[in-house]
C-alpha cells in the first residue's frame, strides 16, 4: 500500500505511477503536507501483514520528521521514500506564476540519512537514476524501517490547461 503527500510529490506521482495492485492512501485536501508518514504509520497498525510505502516531499517530511521516532519505538516497519529538492516546488511554482518573488520557499534541511539512522532506521541516499532500483529493492525487502532519501531536480510542473505540455494519462 502507497500513501502519497500533498504537493508536488502528488503530481508526478499520478503523472509518472501506474497502479496495478496497490492500495493508495491520499489526503485529498488541498495543503495536508506531511499526511503520507503519519498515514502509513496508522495503515500499518491497522493492516500489519501489508507492506507501506509512504511517499513524501521534504517540505512535508520536515514538518512530521519527529514520527521517525514514533515508528521506531513502536516498530512500525515501513519504507519511507523521500523526494528531496530542498524546495517547496508548488509553491514555487505558484508565485512565480503569479509574478511575485519566490521568498521563503527554499529549504535548508538537515542530513535525512544521518538523522534517521539515528533514529534508528536503516537510510539509503540516492543521487543518480543509476542507483535507484537497487537501493529501493534493498530498502523494501530489508527487515528495517528505511527510508530512502532521493535527491531530485528543481522541476516545474507542466501547466494542466497546455495540452502541449501534456502526456501519458491522468
Amino acid at each position: 500500500m502507497l500513501a502519497i503527500d500533498e504537493g508536488d510529490v502528488t503530481l508526478w506521482f499520478y503523472r509518472n505511477f501506474r497502479a496495478k495492485q496497490q492500495r493508495i492512501l491520499i489526503s485529498g485536501h488541498w495543503k495536508t503536507m506531511g499526511f503520507s508518514l503519519p498515514a502509513a504509520l496508522a495503515a500499518k497498525l491497522c493492516v500489519p501483514d501489508k507492506q507501506f510505502v509512504a511517499i513524501i516531499g521534504d517540505g512535508g517530511f520536515n514538518m512530521v520528521i519527529g514520527d521517525l521516532l514514533t515508528a521506531i519505538q513502536h516498530q512500525i516497519k515501513i519504507t519511507l521514500i523521500v523526494l528531496n529538492n530542498k524546495t517547496l516546488q508548488m509553491e514555487k511554482d505558484k508565485m512565480k506564476k503569479s509574478g511575485y518573488n519566490q521568498i521563503g520557499v527554499d529549504l535548508r534541511n538537515p542530513d535525512y540519512v544521518l538523522l534517521a539512522r539515528a533514529c534508528g532506521w536503516e537510510a539509503y541516499q540516492i543521487d543518480n537514476h543509476v542507483e535507484l532500483e537497487e537501493t529501493l529493492q534493498k530498502a523494501f525487502t530489508g527487515n528495517q524501517l528505511a527510508l530512502v532519501d532521493i535527491n531530485t531536480a528543481h522541476i516545474t510542473y507542466p501547466d494542466f490547461q497546455n495540452k502541449e505540455t501534456m502526456t501519458g494519462e491522468y
